[in-house]
């Protein structure tokens, strides 16, 4: 559910979604994957961003959040490739669902999914767990990814090639404003292999992009540039990045202490 308030709390202004189990069986054809709502937030053009998952794809998202009957138009509901689609889905995989709604009335204007590809060609699981929007409606988001993103293989950071694929890993999602494109889509595993590490939060304004990450594996590594400390320190590390014009660096956060730390 999404739920909107009066500035006093004192009363519910809109509901989206949030339907009796019978209206998923009955009116919706059996839409009862597991669905979920992560985060929310208000971009700078003033619209409402949100960020969930279904298990599956035979979900209430593809419905109007405030008409349970009407199906989502393909200029609502929009996909373009098979990492926006859902099809060949073995178990409850975790899809991500990116949506934009007028925050007055809750009135849908789009919503998107997002899956991984198996090397098989079979839908596989990915997460956001921050969500950010620019002035234009750009979405940018960070999450957790497996195996595999599109053209995974050939993204790299300031010319270095990320490492092989070992299990969950932060991705970077950005998309146009229109879902019609995904501006970037990439990943930040170094040799040695990234499993384990989740985009937490991320923040967009003026042209920068910040955004962090947890590392809960000790044998991860992560792709650095000009770095302010370029070893790990932790069992469980953070990884944060900063782009435009300042540094990337990993560890010794959780500590509190910017020992040996340059300004950018």
């Amino acid at each position: 559910f999404i739920r909107a308030y009066t500035a006093l709390l004192d009363s519910v202004v809109w509901t989206n979604y949030q339907w009796e189990p019978s209206v998923l069986v009955n009116t919706q054809n059996n839409s009862v994957s597991d669905s979920r709502g992560y985060r929310v937030t208000i971009g700078p053009d003033g619209q409402l961003y949100y960020a969930g998952f279904s298990d599956g794809g035979n979900t209430t998202y593809r419905f109007d959040p405030q008409d349970p009957a009407r199906q989502l138009a393909s200029d609502e509901l929009i996909s373009f490739d098979n990492y926006n689609t859902s099809f060949g889905l073995s178990g409850a995989r975790s899809l991500n669902h990116h949506a934009r709604y007028d925050p007055a009335t809750g009135a849908i204007d789009r919503i998107q999914i997002t899956l991984t590809r198996l090397s098989s060609g079979g839908g596989n699981s990915i997460n956001v767990r921050g969500i950010a929007a620019d002035p234009a409606g750009r979405i940018y988001m960070v999450g957790q990814a497996f195996a595999t993103i599109a053209n995974r293989d050939a993204q790299s950071l300031a010319g270095q090639p990320v490492g092989p694929y070992q299990g969950g890993e932060l991705h970077l999602l950005i998309v146009s404003p229109d879902f019609q494109m995904r501006d970037t889509w990439t990943v930040f595993t170094a040799d040695g292999g990234s499993q384990g590490s989740t985009g937490r939060a991320i923040a967009v304004r003026d042209g920068a992009i910040a955004f962090a990450a947890d590392i809960g594996n000790s044998t991860a590594q992560m792709l650095t540039v000009a770095p302010l400390q370029a070893a790990r320190t932790a069992t469980d590390d953070v990884y944060l990045v900063v782009q435009k014009g300042a540094r990337i660096f990993a560890g010794d956060f959780e500590g509190g202490t910017t020992a040996g730390w340059t300004a950018p």
